[in-house]
């Protein structure tokens, strides 16, 4: 799949008109519905159901990468209790998923809940995650959320101006722990074909820019591949961060030129 992606990224920088883009329907809509997708690491679309508030769908594109006629299965639902409506969230850079508060949770009356979960989709669970200490953190409900620069998960706390960030990586001061890559999607190509595959649709990239050096979209799909390109690196630290550094650069270039 990430093959298709990488040419596709690469060629329509140079070749298609901007505005060309269409919605078009699923095949398969998602059961029951889906109020919130977050967009995977591997290619693969997680949905959070519209009807049940603990359940996940997760939409992997056809053997052709559609997603139009992709299909949807069942994840494992969220944590005992944590079943929440209008929660901040967020996909972190290995792969994983957090959802956290929500206005809403079943036997709550507008709750602004604190409670949150991870998602590991090497593993297909969710675990709870704890929230930062304090009577502030209380109330999350739906608050603002990123993904920083270094990988953190920055999130504002509902009633007042704090913040608080969940830091993914390793903890330094326990043993080291094995970078375990996001699962492929059918037919993905990882490790140093991965890399090789972005090189060439960052080449192609490279040669939109040269016709128009301030290509607010070929500067997008720069940023988009370097972070595919991480991917291939998560046993080699740093090299993963060399590839992040790169996409941030694009990023910056890309938000300078809109």
């Amino acid at each position: 799949m990430f093959r298709r992606i990488a040419f596709a990224l690469g060629l329509c920088a140079v070749a298609c008109p901007a505005g060309a883009q269409t919605l078009v329907k699923l095949a398969h809509p998602a059961p029951g519905g889906a109020d919130i997708t977050l967009q995977m690491t591997d290619g693969t679309v997680l949905g959070h159901s519209a009807s049940d508030q603990s359940a996940w769908y997760k939409l992997t594109p056809d053997i052709n990468g559609s997603y139009v006629n992709g299909t949807w299965t069942q994840l494992p639902s969220l944590p005992q209790d944590y079943s929440p409506y209008a929660f901040a969230s967020a996909v972190l850079a290995d792969g994983r998923v957090v959802v956290d508060g929500g206005e809403y949770n079943p036997g709550q009356t507008f709750s602004l809940t604190n409670m949150a979960a991870i998602y590991d989709p090497a593993k297909n669970s969710w675990k709870s995650l704890k929230q930062p200490s304090g009577h502030a953190w209380k109330h999350v409900g739906d608050s603002s959320s990123l993904v920083l620069a270094d990988g953190r998960y920055l999130v504002g706390q509902k009633l007042t101006q704090e913040m608080a960030a969940f830091d993914p990586r390793p903890d330094p001061a326990k043993p080291k722990e094995t970078k375990v890559p996001p699962p492929p999607a059918l037919g993905d190509i990882v490790g140093a074909q991965r890399a090789r595959l972005a090189d060439l649709g960052l080449a192609y990239l490279d040669r939109a820019l040269k016709l128009r050096p301030k290509y607010p979209e070929a500067l997008v799909y720069l940023n988009l591949l370097e972070r595919q390109k991480a991917i291939a690196f998560f046993s080699d630290p740093a090299r993963y961060q060399s590839a992040i550094d790169a996409a941030e650069k694009w990023r910056k270039q890309a938000e300078a030129a809109r």
